[in-house]
């Protein structure tokens, strides 16, 4: 059985979700296919009340499991589903949306980069004396607390 849990899923209470989803969804399915093929000579077997029982059995399996699972579903999908969307569409949306956000992020870092060489460059060009290293400057973080500059303001 830990073959069929997800990751992050220790005690395959997803799993467990899903496989009485699936069978809930079977039952319902059956039920409908009865209702269907009903009659006047079929009215008085119990294979319909047997159906609805069944659901109201897989309804209550799933309400005791719903506390075993602590994933959490966006509410974005659950309103796409409810909509009759196939939430994979939604899923390759949003990973194209996101991929196009990580390109759009790489051209800004790329930019960033190529103005600081551009920069070290026309500085050198323009102040020859001076060794400008920019590419080993210590991020703001790293450097050394000194005053701020409205600090001796503030003293007076």
């Amino acid at each position: 059985m830990a073959g069929d849990q997800k990751p992050g899923d220790d005690d395959g209470s997803l799993t467990k979700m899903e496989r009485e989803l699936v069978r809930f969804i079977e039952v319902l399915r059956r039920l409908g296919m009865a209702v269907q093929d009903m009659n006047a000579e079929t009215i008085t077997n119990d294979v319909v009340p047997n159906y609805v029982n069944g659901v109201v059995d897989h309804l209550r399996k799933l309400d005791n499991l719903k506390n075993e699972v602590t994933e959490d579903i966006p509410r974005a999908l659950i309103g796409q589903i409810e909509a009759g969307r196939n939430p994979d569409m939604y899923t390759k949306d949003l990973y194209e949306q996101v991929s196009v956000r990580n390109q759009q992020e790489r051209g800004k870092i790329v930019a960033v980069k190529n103005l600081r060489d551009t920069l070290t460059q026309e500085l050198r060009t323009f102040i020859p004396s001076e060794e400008f290293d920019l590419h080993n400057t210590p991020p703001a973080a790293e450097q050394k607390p000194g005053p701020s500059p409205g600090s001796a303001m503030e003293e007076n």
